[in-house]
């Protein structure tokens, strides 16, 4: 769940090691929803009562709506006896109605108690219950009574506020499904991204760079190039590097993201009539079932880095015989896959070992 991934993060780090968190998002949303969840942390005396101010509950014939306000009062009485400093809890009680019906709206997809609702804490697999555990739940209390963490409305590309302080880790959640992050940052962090399907998560990480101003511009002209080569079959973020980018890479700005288009350019990309083109799998499969025979020969004046089209023309050998062999009328095409040959492949011998060119 969103809003709690950076607490379970800080709930696993080791203190000797992490000043505090920050939680940046776009959505004011989630601000409110961290902001509630640190008031309702400071304000507990223990785990057991953090999970008594943080549950409505269902029985009884109240309606939703009158069981988060009568939570909301309750949270409301306790956070005035607090000893909170006065400017803190002027704050949390300014804004506890607006908070606190966000957070019990997201918590039980409006008032679904029966089991079927939103609420992360019904999905005992999936996510980290620091509300059940005492020493992950003292933890997050630990931080959120000394005031270190915090959560701001912005960009998480932009995080030059910072400065100042060493960002160790940069977890951008799921944000490459949909962006990819050039970030603005004086700090080297490892950066987590999360990919989540119906059954499981998978994290991957990189450490960032840091990445100099020829390093960023050289990931601003390389991105465009991939986003002309699968726009229409994988529109958004995620199409532009399918395959281009080794899964455990989080993509965003970073050296290892920029050495992984760097090397899979160099290795399959092509510019055909001026139009960029990935010679890989099967995308040059279709591409050779395609391309009328008249016109092989002339490809060499119709193709930049006709070397890596050849290289790529000659591993392509599964394809059907017939259109393979066609294209050896490209220049080179025959050395290479003489030198393919000369391997020995079990597979590729039992194909074309009879085959002289």
């Amino acid at each position: 769940m969103g809003t709690e991934r950076s607490l379970f993060d800080l709930a696993l780090v080791n203190p000797n090691l992490c000043e505090g968190l920050v939680v940046i998002d776009t959505n004011i949303s989630v601000k409110a929803y961290i902001d509630f969840v640190v008031l309702l942390l400071r304000i507990s005396k223990n785990r057991e009562d953090f999970v008594r101010l943080s549950t409505i509950d269902p029985s009884g014939t109240l309606s939703y709506e009158e069981l988060c306000v009568n939570k909301i009062n309750e949270i409301r009485a306790v956070t005035l006896e607090s000893d909170l400093p006065p400017d803190i809890k002027q704050y949390y009680l300014k804004n506890l109605d607006a908070f606190g019906h966000l957070y019990f709206k997201v918590r039980g997809n409006d008032g679904s108690w029966d089991g079927s609702g939103g609420d992360w804490r019904r999905n005992e697999e999936r996510f980290l219950h620091y509300y059940k555990d005492d020493d992950l739940f003292k933890q997050l209390e630990r931080y959120a009574k000394s005031g270190n963490i915090i959560a701001v409305v912005g960009n998480a590309q932009d995080l030059q506020f910072l400065n100042g302080r060493n960002i160790e880790i940069l977890d951008i959640s799921n944000v490459p499904d949909y962006s990819i992050l050039k970030l603005n940052t004086e700090s080297n962090p490892r950066i987590i991204s999360t990919r989540v399907d119906e059954s499981l998560s998978s994290y991957h990480s990189c450490i960032y760079g840091p990445m100099t101003r020829q390093n960023i511009e050289e990931v601003d002209g390389l991105l465009p190039i991939y986003s002309s080569l699968r726009s229409k079959e994988w529109p958004g973020a995620p199409g532009i590097l399918v395959g281009a980018v080794p899964r455990d890479i989080p993509w965003c700005y970073s050296v290892p993201l920029l050495d992984s288009l760097r090397k899979y350019k160099e290795q399959y990309l092509v510019k055909l009539d001026g139009r960029w083109f990935d010679c890989k799998g099967t995308h040059l499969s279709c591409w050779m079932y395609d391309f009328p025979q008249s016109e092989i020969k002339d490809l060499p004046s119709r193709c930049e880095h006709i070397p890596i089209l050849v290289k790529n023309l000659v591993e392509n050998w599964r394809m059907r015989s017939d259109i393979y062999l066609r294209f050896s009328e490209v220049p080179g095409w025959k050395e290479a896959f003489r030198a393919k040959k000369a391997l020995g492949d079990p597979e590729f011998m039992e194909k074309f070992g009879d085959i002289t060119v």
